[in-house]
């Protein structure tokens, strides 16, 4: 009884002393100024800060946010733990988002070290656990995921991460398997996810790779199956969410491009000098964790030394040289290698706190290289002065010309800063604390995740490529009264701001302001408005957008399928042009493209993407099949009308092209010779509204930007179809949005709300979409909001709880089994 009761008094000693530390850590915050910090940290504040008040209203499940992206679905795409505890610690201080984060992070702090005591208590090493606990939140890599890349939904799941570990730990040691251990993986698990789905699969393989290594290394049946599908079921078991989550998106193909970011060397894993000199975009292990895995591999006891293992093996999945691999595997969106650093730690400390057998004077040199290891990083994160978080704000407010761009902005304001400041942007743009209250934006960091984000992207890829008509065109699309530039978002801003003003000029925009490298546009505007358009171009096809990046006369199709558009369709058009197409039936797609030309459209036709038949392998329509070609470095020299044209050559990180020329065309208009043969890549065939375009020209002009070459030949292809500005009639409208509808009024038909179509809205005949937006005709239309897929959500919920409960009845039977048998 007395040992019972000096337990509880150490434990509460402990946690006593977690508060201290607690308070220490917001303090050293709160005096350094150096909050909230992140790239992304005011994303998850801004959020929970509009979920804050929509629970005031009676709303906690925002199913829609008229702020962000033209209009976001505020919880849909964005784990919800972390943003409801982030809104809780803002309420539990009276709203104030600042003191809301010191909460968060000293609530982070506390939890996440609460694990460790009950780790350590359960295998009688409570001192160690603690210690651990105390040196968790400030191992390096886990403040580099909470101060530098405020990822602050992998950082909460770091409070449930020891736990889960250390259940693991205990399912796979202990002879007589219990449930109640398989129940702790299960809501760990499920904790996790609610934090973070990548995080929770990469923890749900981590289990899978610990079975398989106890199983090798020890000749034991640890029971894998079950432990595996504890993990995928506590991660179903939030089916209601995760279900709609991954349905609509548009992130999966910005996840599988940044992927390789991901990934490092081992020396810049290992170097400490990166974090001293500010260089965070290197994840760090730490050098002293990954000598104490070395350690432990050749010295650890026998329980230590499998965590040791997974960890060097997790530890080489971050390199290099395991993107080779990882990028080639299945869930490759979900293998982003560096940022599960932490799952390699917990394993690393879990081993050490196991390792009982540790020499005392061993013990206290593995503890003080870690704590060494562990110091510049909490200096680099305390701050270097008494600033106050709000007034840190207003200064980079009034230095980024954001607050004239507020003051100014009607309907919708655009900061374009190539995500260089992170959230931050967004979030003063958005709610800056200046009086002005909360103006809209149509970009904003996490934009991957918006019903808009191919047209974001769009804008961002027309940017770097120096498209300017297009970008303001574009973004007056997008519902932007006003627009600001920082000219370090791209390579060539600074050097082409003659060019940008000009463009800006020619689509309705004024130089209102200018700021050292900030330009500030605007454009008058009804407070709420909508656009009419007419294009005299449209593009058809994946790769069509290429070029409407060029000619911003040129619209993008709704569909890439030809045959989903009719003559009435496309006739108003001067030019169609067909890139990147497919189409069910060739003949009506001929037919089509025949019918067009004889009624004077202009139809260009793209030769590289011509769809290849399933059955013959050619490349060929209306006549005229493609002939493929290869070149290394640059064309040869081409002749077009007879005249010799030199292109540019080819980008360095792109030297070998492999593209066609054509056969069958009517009139050649181009040509180049290849190994001694006439081969040509221009041309009409059919009918002289019918041309053909060979050598991926456009694409060649989209990377080399060569006016004098590539463009020049499609100028001349193209005609005088598409060189001005679209025609666009500015149009106020009434838009009211409610908790679960949005209510819209116009006097005119076929109008661009600019209002993003999320899919979240009831589909009706009353408004349609192009764009990824909203057109409604004149009247009022009301959009109704809903959860989508919650029925399919909520039966997973219910079939991952059955099935749980079925598979922790099934070992409890088993584990009574072992018993008799013991």
């Amino acid at each position: 009884m007395k040992k019972r009761g000096k337990t509880i008094c150490t434990i509460a000693v402990m946690l006593v002393l977690y508060v201290l530390i607690a308070v220490g850590l917001v303090y050293m915050l709160y005096r350094g100024g150096n909050y909230p910090a992140g790239t992304n940290t005011l994303q998850y504040i801004y959020r929970a800060k509009m979920l804050l008040k929509g629970i005031g209203e009676g709303n906690g499940f925002p199913l829609y946010d008229p702020y962000w992206f033209n209009g976001e679905q505020l919880l849909r795409y964005v784990e919800p733990l972390p943003i409801y505890l982030i809104a809780a610690c803002q309420a539990l201080v009276g709203g104030d988002a600042n003191t809301g984060y010191l909460f968060f992070v000293g609530l982070l702090y506390f939890a996440g070290a609460v694990g460790w005591i009950f780790i350590g208590k359960k295998i009688g090493r409570l001192k160690t656990g603690f210690l651990v606990g105390t040196l968790w939140f400030f191992m390096p890599n886990n403040m580099h995921t909470l101060f530098l890349l405020g990822n602050l939904a992998e950082a909460c799941a770091m409070i449930f991460l020891p736990v889960l570990i250390g259940f693991t730990y205990e399912w796979f040691f202990t002879e007589v398997k219990k449930s109640r251990t398989l129940a702790g993986m299960i809501v760990s698990q499920f904790l996790i996810v609610a934090c973070s789905v990548r995080y929770s699969i990469f923890v749900a393989i981590t289990v899978l790779l610990f079975g398989i290594l106890v199983h090798f290394m020890y000749k034991k049946k640890p029971g894998i199956l079950p432990a595996v599908a504890a993990m995928v079921l506590g991660i179903l078991l939030l089916g209601v969410w995760l279900y709609p989550s991954l349905q609509g998106d548009g992130s999966d193909t910005y996840n599988v491009t940044v992927m390789k970011n991901y990934f490092q060397s081992a020396l810049q894993s290992l170097n400490p000098v990166y974090r001293l000199q500010g260089n965070d975009q290197h994840y760090y292990f730490g050098l002293a964790a990954f000598l104490l895995t070395v350690f432990g591999v050749l010295a650890g006891s026998k329980k230590s030394r499998v965590g040791y293992v997974a960890g060097i093996i997790l530890f080489l999945g971050t390199t290099s040289s395991a993107y080779i691999v990882l990028s080639n595997m299945p869930g490759k969106r979900y293998f982003w290698m560096t940022e599960y650093i932490s799952i390699a730690l917990c394993m690393i400390l879990l081993s050490f706190v196991y390792w009982k057998s540790l020499k005392k004077i061993f013990y206290l040199a593995c503890v003080a290289v870690l704590v060494i290891d562990a110091y510049p990083s909490i200096k680099v994160n305390q701050g270097q002065a008494y600033y106050d978080a709000t007034d840190q704000l207003d200064v980079f407010e009034k230095t980024t010309l954001l607050d004239q761009a507020r003051q100014i902005t009607k309907q919708r304001m655009y900061f374009l800063d190539g995500d260089i400041y992170g959230a931050s942007a967004a979030y003063v743009a958005t709610v800056a604390d200046d009086g002005q209250g909360i103006v809209a934006q149509s970009g904003g960091n996490g934009w991957q995740y918006a019903a808009t984000s191919e047209n974001i992207m769009d804008v961002n890829e027309a940017v770097g490529a120096r498209h300017y008509t297009y970008l303001f065109d574009r973004l007056l699309l997008l519902g932007n009264d006003t627009v600001l530039i920082y000219t370090d978002a791209t390579k060539y801003l600074a050097k082409d701001m003659e060019d940008v003003i000009a463009a800006a000029k020619s689509c309705g925009y004024d130089l209102v302001a200018s700021k050292g490298k900030y330009y500030l546009f605007h454009q008058g505007t009804p407070e709420t408005f909508g656009v009419v358009s007419r294009y005299d171009a449209i593009s058809i096809g994946t790769s069509g957008k290429l070029l409407t990046y060029s000619y911003a006369d040129m619209i993008q199709g709704k569909s890439n399928n030809l045959n989903d558009y009719s003559f009435a369709d496309l006739k108003d058009y001067k030019l169609v042009y067909l890139s990147g197409f497919t189409y069910d039936d060739q003949t009506s797609a001929e037919n089509l493209v025949m019918k067009l030309a004889k009624a004077g459209v202009k139809v260009v036709v793209d030769a590289s993407s011509i769809p290849t038949d399933t059955y013959t392998g050619i490349q060929e329509f209306l006549g005229v099949d493609c002939q493929s070609v290869k070149f290394e470095n640059g064309y040869p020299i081409l002749y077009y009308n007879d005249q010799e044209v030199l292109c540019e050559l080819f980008p360095k990180d792109e030297t070998e092209w492999k593209t066609v020329c054509m056969n069958g065309l009517t009139n050649v208009k181009g040509y180049l010779y290849e190994n001694g043969v006439q081969m040509a890549f221009a041309g009409t065939a059919k009918n002289e509204n019918i041309t053909f375009i060979g050598i991926s020209l456009a694409y060649h002009y989209y990377r080399t930007l060569d006016e004098d070459g590539s463009k020049k030949i499609i100028d001349d292809l193209i005609g005088s179809y598409v060189t001005k500005e679209p025609d666009h009639k500015i149009v106020p409208l009434t838009v009211d949005v409610q908790n679960k509808e949005v209510t819209i009024t116009s006097q005119y038909d076929n109008v661009n709300t600019t209002l993003a179509d999320t899919d979240n809205m009831l589909a009706s005949d009353d408004y349609d979409i192009n764009g990824h937006q909203v057109y409604v005709n004149k009247g009022t239309t009301t959009i109704i909001l809903y959860y989508p897929y919650f029925t399919q959500g909520m039966l997973l919920s219910a079939g991952a709880l059955v099935s749980a409960i079925l598979l922790l009845i099934g070992v409890r039977k088993h584990g009574k089994k072992q018993l008799e048998r013991v």
